[in-house]
């Protein structure tokens, strides 16, 4: 698993680590764009919402972005 994965998932699964690593993490520390994007999805939701993201809510607002191809979606 990348970096960049496991940095993503402990966001999404547990709460703790996501309060600890936001405000350290940029969205351009991402180099892959399907990161970039998850990243930007879970920071948004948590900011928004001020709970870690459920998956299902996340893929709702990920559905809504425009311009994602197939592949990346």
């Amino acid at each position: 698993m990348s970096l960049e994965k496991t940095i993503l998932s402990g966001m999404i699964g547990n709460e703790n680590y996501l309060w600890k690593v936001l405000p350290h993490i940029k969205g351009e520390y991402f180099t892959a764009r399907e990161y970039k994007i998850a990243f930007d999805l879970v920071s948004n939701y948590a900011n928004k919402y001020n709970r870690v993201p459920e998956k299902a809510a996340l893929f709702i607002d990920l559905d809504k972005q425009d311009g994602l191809t197939e592949e990346l979606f």
